[in-house]
């Protein structure tokens, strides 16, 4: 959908830079403790409802994400998916 760069960064470096400054270690500590809270949700949620609902709660969940970075608003956001047949 669009260009992309990955880094990859070694353990040790990121320890050593976040013993430096702790406003981010706590910053991805945090961050990794929300992902791991969606994904417990994804998880339970998966087995529990139709496809109509898991599709709605996508929708929902890509919409506050779009939010957050100011991407999305008045309760719109792009979405150029298609369908293939």
């Amino acid at each position: 959908m669009s260009d992309v760069t990955v880094a990859v960064v070694q353990h040790a470096d990121l320890k050593r830079v976040t013993k430096h400054a702790p406003r981010l270690a706590r910053a991805l500590w945090l961050e990794t403790l929300i992902d791991a809270a969606i994904h417990r949700h994804w998880l339970v949620a998966l087995g529990r409802r139709d496809a109509v609902t898991r599709l709605g709660q996508l929708i929902c969940e890509l919409y506050l994400r779009l939010k957050e970075v100011s991407l999305a608003q008045d309760q719109t956001f792009e979405c150029p998916l298609t369908q293939s047949t």
